[in-house]
């Protein structure tokens, strides 16, 4: 089984994970999102990933993404954590993050992602679409 992952943020950190993500079997990046949408398609060309776009609401559109890697700047990763939690796997490289960028509702979800993470330890290879989360890298 290949996991699908979109990846947010074309930037030097972007390109690191996507150099990564090639050394690992069973892991496609399949949707590259940046602000720029020249640069990201050069990104995407060089990596071969076919969807690229400058909103992360159009990767998490695509049914047939797993997962989403977060390589944003950190005051973007409560929001778009917070889109990711609508329905995919979430990879987040700084999980505190969410707590000092923005209180309040976005502590709420980190509470949230840590209940999910819980209950779902068991069952690791078991997530689907209607999970909220499955963080790695934190």
């Amino acid at each position: 089984m290949t996991i699908k992952v979109a990846l947010a943020g074309a930037g030097a950190f972007g390109i690191k994970h996507l150099d990564a993500i090639a050394l690992i079997d069973g892991v496609q990046c399949v949707s590259l999102i940046s602000r720029e949408l020249g640069k990201t398609q050069a990104v995407a060309d060089k990596y071969g990933i076919a969807h690229v776009t400058t909103d992360l609401a159009d990767s998490l559109a695509l049914k047939h993404v797993d997962a989403v890697i977060l390589c944003t700047p950190t005051q973007m990763h409560a929001e778009q954590a917070l889109a990711c939690l609508q329905g995919l796997q979430c990879c987040l490289p700084h999980l505190h993050d969410l707590n000092a960028s923005a209180p309040g509702k976005k502590v709420a979800a980190v509470f949230r992602i840590a209940i999910q993470i819980k209950t779902s330890t068991a069952n690791a290879n078991g997530c689907s679409r209607g999970d909220k989360a499955n963080i790695t890298g934190v």
